[in-house]
């Protein structure tokens, strides 16, 4: 099967290949990449309240190796964390596509890698820690098993100011409104 053989390329490929076929999807990934449920939808992410997100990338322009967190993550004998129970997903998928609400039911999660790739690469903790100590930060996680890392933003101005506070030549800095 297709899943099966993207899988052995790389861990991510099941997600890619996956939502590549549904323009709207709702993707909750667990394992290593394996694991993927999604929830279309027709409807657009909103916010009711017309609040604004905005999202700033972080990469410090180097490379973690999927396999290699695995095995750190399993060297720091850390447990994974519990699979998301059937109302947990149920809440998330049907948050009324409302991105407060999405991003609220996400904060309480964690990225099990996360600990590893900042073993691996300390630019990683570097890059979370700023985030995190920036005014209107709502959330910052690694993505994935890195090395790139995202902050949540309340407002626009927040996120200018966290670029300018955090910025660095030899770092790559993507941003962007969410929705």
């Amino acid at each position: 099967n297709m899943r099966e053989i993207a899988l052995k390329l790389g861990a991510d490929l099941p997600f890619f290949l996956y939502s590549g076929f549904y323009q709207r999807n709702f993707i909750l990934m667990s394992g290593i990449g394996e694991n993927i449920l999604a929830h279309s939808t027709d409807q657009k992410i909103t916010t009711k309240d017309q609040k604004k997100y905005f999202l700033l990338l972080i990469n410090p322009l180097k490379k973690i190796q999927t396999s290699s967190c695995f095995q750190q993550y399993q060297k720091l004998k850390k447990n994974y964390s519990s699979k998301l129970t059937g109302e947990e997903i149920s809440n998330l998928f049907n948050s009324n596509h409302d991105i407060t609400c999405l991003i609220s039911s996400s904060v309480k999660y964690k990225n099990d890698l996360e600990a590893a790739a900042m073993t691996i690469l300390p630019e990683i903790s570097t890059i979370i820690m700023a985030l995190k100590k920036q005014e209107g930060c709502i959330m910052a996680r690694l993505s994935g098993s890195g090395a790139t890392c995202f902050g949540i933003f309340a407002t626009y101005l927040d996120l200018i100011i966290a670029y300018r506070k955090i910025y660095r030549d030899d770092w790559w800095f993507y941003y962007d409104q969410l929705c």
